[in-house]
């Protein structure tokens, strides 16, 4: 699968969301061929997630995902099924050679997410929707391979369902957006999602543009009440930025005159000034006007209770 920026999102996103139950590798190579795995995700003997619906699905098994920001074709969704093979392949060879025991949950399942999934591709496929699953996820035919297709923009619009349709386009992306944004700001999925998805867009498209087609850009369908957030965070990083700016300044300065005034620092010494506010290196630096020997530095700093 070719790279783009929606493939590094993704892989970084669905990275982070499964990291706490397990491990995560992303662009596995299946072993005696050169093709690889979007994610692979191994969880956690020690970990009993705690999560319902399809993340637990997820998580119980292995489980390879392969991300999509457009529409596979037949041969794509082929080549993923092998890589499943194989993959499993070599696991139960592994096993055998160590004369060890495999249970159905030690194979991998597949989960291929796409943005949409039409009536010619379900057909082509095989794929079928089972009346216990929700309304999106489709499964292959055959029942030993436990292959899914989960097609986003028909995932129902529910807090279960949110993870994934992060992962959609326009309108779908858009609602899953606002909704992030409606969670607790104490809600840790509300700052690494807004987190991910703000690096995404700064950094990957608009400082790159030429990494990206100009269909994919208009997928993003980005709410306004995003776009106020994505100011605001520009706007505070910038104020952080000119803040740090005029500590490292004044830090300079007052570094030079007390070299000058007390000669030169000790680590220890100089360690203690380096942690200094803005504030108090405004009143360090008249203050050193009154120094004559390291012993009033070290009174000063005393002072201001730095120990």
């Amino acid at each position: 699968m070719s790279q783009n920026p929606f493939d590094a999102f993704s892989k970084e996103f669905l990275s982070e969301l499964l990291t706490p139950f397990g491990e995560v590798e992303r662009s596995f190579e299946v072993p005696g061929e050169s093709k690889y795995i979007d994610l692979l995700f191994r969880p956690t003997d020690s970990i009993k997630p705690q999560e319902k619906g399809i993340l637990k699905q997820v998580i119980s098994t292995p489980s390879i995902l392969e991300v999509y920001s457009g529409f596979p074709s037949v041969d794509e969704l082929s080549t993923c099924l092998l890589k499943l093979l194989w993959l499993r392949e070599d696991i139960i060879r592994r096993a055998k050679s160590e004369k060890q025991k495999l249970s159905a949950k030690e194979l991998p399942s597949l989960w291929i997410l796409v943005p949409s999934l039409s009536a010619a591709l379900k057909k082509v496929s095989g794929v079928v929707h089972k009346p216990r699953s929700a309304q999106g996820i489709y499964h292959f035919p055959n029942p030993m391979i436990q292959a899914m297709i989960i097609s986003i923009k028909e995932l129902p619009p529910t807090p279960e369902y949110l993870w994934l349709r992060i992962l959609g386009r326009n309108r779908t992306q858009a609602t899953a957006v606002e909704e992030v944004l409606s969670l607790s700001l104490d809600d840790p999925r509300r700052a690494s999602i807004l987190r991910m998805l703000f690096a995404w867009k700064i950094v990957t498209i608009e400082m790159n543009p030429a990494l990206i087609e100009f269909s994919e850009v208009k997928t993003m369908a980005y709410p306004q009440v995003y776009l106020d957030w994505e100011a605001e965070t520009e706007a505070r990083g910038q104020a952080r930025g000119e803040v740090r700016g005029e500590e490292k300044k004044a830090l300079s300065i007052v570094l030079r005159q007390l070299n000058r005034r007390v000669g030169l620092l000790d680590e220890e010494i100089e360690t203690k000034v380096r942690q200094l506010s803005i504030n108090q290196l405004d009143d360090l630096s008249e203050a050193l006007l009154d120094f004559s020997i390291p012993i009033d530095l070290d009174r000063w700093l005393n002072s201001q209770s730095i120990v």
